[in-house]
């Protein structure tokens, strides 16, 4: 619900006005349905998910997650 997004984003911090000014955008929305379409496709399921070298990560990693994680990789390529 576009109120409930509004309320949670000024909770965090954001700017609600230009929330509100970017949620009026087709090009804005148009990217966003993208992105949304782009995660099902991928099998994203939670947020945040990121892939590094095809990996998918799942939920907050820590900086000393993704350096041992990298040097994995470097060292198995």
């Amino acid at each position: 619900a576009p109120g409930k997004l509004a309320l949670l984003a000024g909770e965090a911090g954001a700017d609600t006005a230009k929330l509100a000014e970017c949620s009026k955008s087709d090009d804005i929305v148009n990217q966003v349905t993208r992105d949304v379409e782009d995660g099902i496709t991928l099998g994203v399921e939670s947020t945040p998910t990121l892939y590094i070298n095809g990996r998918k990560m799942e939920g907050v990693q820590t900086p000393p997650v993704f350096n041992q994680i990298i040097e994995r990789m470097l060292a198995n390529p």
